[in-house]
C-alpha cells in the first residue's frame, strides 16, 4: 500500500514514545498489519499468546478502536476482548488515515484484580497455574488510570507529527464538536428532568454578553452551550425557528462586541457575513459549532490589538477591569494583572487603547450602568452601586455629564428601546 507519510519518521516515533512512555508502540497499517513494533506489544506479549485464543477477535477490536479514534477526534483509548488496556491515534495522510500508532498492552487496575477477574476462567481450569500467570503479568507494564489520559495525548502528539496539518485539523474539529454536543445534550437532559419547562433565560444571556466582555472563552462556551439546548426545546425542533433565535442572539452579541472595544464597521461586515452562513446552514450540530465559532470571533475582534508584543497584558487588564467593575480598582491592581509597573503599564494602556485607564473604567462603568438600567428589577441605587459609580449623587453627575439627562431620565429613554418580552 502507497502512503503519502513519512513510514520511517513514524517508526522513530513509536520507538520513541515506547521509550519515553515505557509502554509497548505497534505502527501498523489501518488493517492492522505491522510495520514496526517497539517494547511490549501483543506479538511479543507471553500472557496474550497463553490466554488468546481467538486472534481474529481481537483484530477486530483493534479495527472498531482506529475508527473510534477516528470519530473522537484522534485519540481513544479502550480494553481488549481481554481486558488489557490500549490507546490508539490514527496517522492521518492525504487520502485519510494511512497507518495507525497503538499503544498497548498495559495494566489499568491491581494486578491481583486482572488476575482474579480477567483470569479467573483459567484459574478455575488450571489452579496450578496460578503463579505462572503471576510472572506473565508482571512483565506487563501499569499505567495508572490518572496517567492514561496523559499518554493518549503523547501518542496523539506523536501521530499528529507525522500527519497531513489539515487532517489533523480536521480530526479536531470533529472532537470539538463532539464536546459541544456532548454538552447541548447534558444540559437537555438535565431540562427535561424538571418539573416543567422554564422561560427563555435571560439571565443567562447576559451571563454570556458578561463572559464576551471578559474575553472569559471557556464560560462564554458554556453558557452559549446552554442556551442553544433552550433554544432547542423552546423552537419545538423546528429549525426555522431555531434561526430566528438565533438571528435575534446574533444582534446581541455582535452590539457587545462593539461595546467591548471592536471596530463598528468590521463588526458590521462580519455580521452580514454571518447572516449570510446562517441561512445556507441546514443541521443544528452545524449551527452549534458555527455559532461557538462566531462567539470566539468575536471576542478576539474586541480583544484585537494587533501583534504588538503588550497585545496579552492589555487583554489580561482588560478582562480584569470588566470583572471587578463593582469594585474599587487601583491602577497598581491593573498593573500586576499585566505584569508591568504602574508608571509603565499607564504609558502603554494609553498607546494602545488610545484612552487613559481612568478613562476606560470610567466608559466601563457607564456601560455597565446603562445595561443595568435596562432591568426593571434593580433600583437607580442598585445600578449605581453594581457599576461601580458609587452613591446617587456621583451617579447623577456622572449620568448628567454624559447623557444630558437625570439617571431617570436616560431610564425611561432605555425602557423605551426595549422590544416588547425582552424586558
Amino acid at each position: 500500500m502507497e502512503t503519502s507519510i513519512d513510514l520511517d519518521l513514524a517508526a522513530a516515533n513509536a520507538r520513541s514514545f515506547s521509550q519515553a512512555a515505557g509502554v509497548g508502540c505497534l505502527l501498523a497499517l489501518p488493517d492492522g498489519k505491522p510495520i514496526t513494533q517497539a517494547g511490549y506489544v501483543c506479538a511479543r506479549s507471553s500472557l496474550c499468546k497463553k490466554t488468546v485464543s481467538d486472534h481474529a477477535d481481537c483484530h477486530q477490536h483493534h479495527r472498531h478502536a482506529l475508527s473510534e479514534a477516528e470519530r473522537f477526534g484522534g485519540k481513544y483509548v479502550y480494553y481488549c476482548p481481554h481486558g488489557l488496556g490500549f490507546a490508539v491515534s490514527p496517522i492521518m495522510g492525504r487520502g485519510g488515515c494511512e497507518a495507525k500508532l497503538q499503544a498497548g498492552p498495559f495494566l489499568m487496575a491491581d494486578a491481583e484484580d486482572y488476575l482474579s477477574v480477567e483470569l479467573s476462567g483459567l484459574l478455575a481450569e488450571s489452579p496450578d497455574n496460578e503463579e505462572n500467570l503471576r510472572t506473565l503479568l508482571a512483565e506487563l507494564p501499569c499505567v495508572p488510570p490518572a496517567r492514561v489520559s496523559a499518554l493518549s495525548n503523547m501518542l496523539f502528539l506523536a501521530a499528529s507529527f507525522v500527519s497531513s496539518a489539515q487532517e489533523v485539523s480536521h480530526l479536531r474539529l470533529k472532537e470539538a464538536n463532539g464536546l459541544q454536543q456532548g454538552q447541548i445534550s447534558a444540559y437537555i437532559l438535565q431540562i427535561k428532568q424538571e418539573e416543567k419547562v422554564a422561560p427563555y433565560p435571560y439571565d443567562k444571556e447576559q451571563a454570556l454578553l458578561e463572559a464576551m466582555a471578559q474575553n472569559r472563552r471557556k464560560d462564554a462556551g458554556r453558557l452559549l452551550n446552554e442556551l442553544l439546548g433552550v433554544i432547542l426545546i423552546i423552537s419545538g425542533m423546528s429549525f426555522s425557528r431555531m434561526k430566528s433565535h438565533i438571528n435575534e442572539l446574533l444582534v446581541l452579541l455582535s452590539r457587545k462586541a462593539v461595546e467591548n472595544g471592536a471596530d463598528p464597521a468590521l463588526i458590521q461586515r462580519s455580521t452580514h457575513q454571518y447572516y449570510q452562513d446562517l441561512t445556507r446552514i441546514q443541521a443544528f450540530e452545524e449551527l452549534c459549532f458555527w455559532l461557538s465559532e462566531v462567539v470566539n470571533q468575536l471576542m478576539t475582534l474586541a480583544f484585537d490589538f494587533g501583534d504588538t508584543r503588550h497585545a496579552g497584558a492589555i487583554r489580561r487588564a482588560i478582562g480584569f477591569i470588566r470583572h471587578n467593575l463593582a469594585e474599587k480598582i487601583t491602577l497598581e491592581q491593573i498593573a500586576a494583572e499585566a505584569f508591568m509597573s504602574p508608571a509603565y503599564f499607564s504609558r502603554v494602556f494609553k498607546q494602545e487603547v488610545g484612552r487613559t485607564v481612568q478613562r476606560f473604567i470610567l466608559d466601563e462603568r457607564l456601560k455597565r450602568a446603562e445595561s443595568l438600567m435596562r432591568a426593571r428589577e434593580l433600583s437607580l441605587l442598585q445600578a449605581a452601586e453594581l457599576s461601580g459609580l458609587g452613591n446617587l449623587s456621583f451617579f447623577n453627575r456622572v449620568i448628567r455629564r454624559q447623557y444630558g439627562v437625570s439617571p431617570g431620565e436616560l431610564r425611561r429613554i432605555l425602557w423605551q428601546e426595549i422590544p416588547s418580552g425582552r424586558e
